[in-house]
């Protein structure tokens, strides 16, 4: 039943949108084996570590790449910080009223 509603949220998506889904997630797998295998739960062979690099390499350079925006300035930004003076309620209601 969870595959049959898979398949059709899947199909609603484009053929290219699935196709980088399936790459992340087979990146996301490949991740998870290595790090697995880095903390020692998990025992790979020198074979299966090479595969793993290739296959990686791959999904990574198949990604989209992300650009970063940044905004830069030249100028000096000055910040003015001042206390109110306490005013009484009479202060205040004439402030208010000009």
């Amino acid at each position: 039943m969870a595959a049959t509603n898979k398949a059709k949220s899947l199909s609603v998506l484009g053929k290219n949108r699935q196709e980088e889904i399936r790459e992340k997630i087979k990146a996301t797998l490949i991740v998870n084996k290595l790090q697995n295998h880095m903390d020692g739960t998990l025992e790979l062979t020198a074979t299966q570590i090479s595969a793993a690099k290739i296959l990686l390499d791959k999904a990574l350079s198949n990604a989209p790449l992300i650009t970063e925006n940044k905004t830069e300035h030249s100028g000096t930004v000055n910040h003015i910080v001042a206390k109110r003076p306490k005013l009484t309620r009479e202060e205040w209601l004439k402030t208010l009223a000009k």
